[in-house]
């Protein structure tokens, strides 16, 4: 038998960009009248995905099912229940009419994500992921290509009550806040 971390199988699903999601924190925020840039709603290789519609059927296109999906959690309430739908594998810009087939997210195999929690994730360790709206979490501060004020999920090797956390896989290095970090989702 081969060694699983060693086999280049995953798990890839189609998905597409949550713009019903998308267009209600816009709108919320015009309201406000404060500057929103919609260039941190685009979704990045390598970012992680969730779904804010748990419970709910997920959006069709064609004859196929797919799952609608963000990178963003600005906009989404405290603890709210999300369902982890993968890590991104190509980027997409959502205002792109061009890039009608959506974005590809992989659910399992062995990736390198950037931890965006605030603590150090060591190797062999469960990997959590849940929603932090607090006007303190700036996880895109410290990486590069990403629009600093973008919320992320964030990330952490423990999950007490309080939050709704999300299993996501295992840590295969270690990593401090805002390095990169090798993963074997599952």
């Amino acid at each position: 038998m081969l060694n699983r971390l060693t086999q280049t199988i995953t798990y890839r699903n189609n998905v597409v960009f949550d713009e019903k999601h998308f267009k209600l924190h816009m709108r919320a925020e015009q309201s406000k009248q404060t500057h929103v840039d919609a260039q941190a709603w685009d979704i990045l290789q390598n970012e992680l995905l969730y779904n804010l519609n748990v419970g709910k059927s997920t959006s069709t296109f064609a004859d196929r099912t797919r799952m609608s999906c963000l990178s963003n959690t600005a906009g989404a309430k405290p603890n709210q229940s999300f369902k982890f739908v993968g890590i991104a594998l190509n980027s997409y810009a959502h205002g792109n009419r061009r890039a009608a087939q959506g974005l590809a997210a992989a659910r399992e195999g062995t990736f390198t994500i950037t931890n965006t929690g605030d603590e150090r994730i060591t190797a062999g360790k469960n990997v959590y992921v849940h929603i932090d709206t607090s006007d303190s979490y700036q996880p895109a501060k410290h990486m590069s290509g990403v629009p600093k004020h973008k919320k992320l999920l964030k990330t952490t090797s423990t999950c007490d009550a309080s939050t709704n956390c999300v299993h996501i896989g295992k840590a295969l290095s270690t990593a401090q806040r805002g390095d990169a970090m090798d993963i074997l989702l599952c």
